[in-house]
């Protein structure tokens, strides 16, 4: 009885472990997602910002930007520590084109803000706690990043 009760749990474990692959893979794959779109915003970021007629705007976009790349990189951290390898070629393949739109680049950032806060729920229900963590800190970020693309914003309304 006890025997095949002990038996039981081995199997589950070999069954969860071999979940934890798969979770892993995927999460994987949705930290690259992440990543990606963190550096196209970026990018977004830095192209807006030559447009802007003030020098004092355009750094204030080229900080958020900056902080951005960071997002990304710590992302890229994190896909290094489950096994993965990060695809930078967006990096060089992606041409943002500036059109004037910050209303648009905050809704990029709050929407990126809200996946990133749904994965650190569903990193945390896998095990993944310290990637949870990291997550949620950028989701933090992202919310100051928000406020401050709509300072911009209200600056840039108040040029024109």
């Amino acid at each position: 009885m006890i025997l095949r009760t002990v038996n039981r749990w081995i199997e589950k474990l070999r069954k969860d472990e071999g979940g934890r692959e798969a979770h892993q893979q995927e999460f994987i794959q949705k930290l690259q997602r992440n990543y990606n779109d963190e550096k196209i915003l970026a990018l977004e970021l830095e192209a807006e910002a030559q447009l802007l007629p003030y020098d004092h705007l355009k750094q204030e976009v080229l900080e958020i930007a900056r902080k951005e790349h960071e997002h990304a990189q710590k992302i890229a951290q994190l896909i290094r520590e489950l096994g993965g390898e990060v695809d930078t070629r967006i990096e060089s393949s992606y041409q943002a084109k500036p059109d004037g739109e910050f209303t648009q680049l905050l809704r990029v950032e709050k929407e990126l803000g809200e996946r990133l806060m749904e994965e650190a729920n569903w990193a945390e229900d896998y095990g993944f706690l310290h990637h949870a963590r990291v997550l949620r800190e950028l989701d933090a970020e992202h919310h100051m990043n928000m406020e401050n693309i709509e300072r911009v914003i209200m600056r840039v309304n108040a040029i024109v």
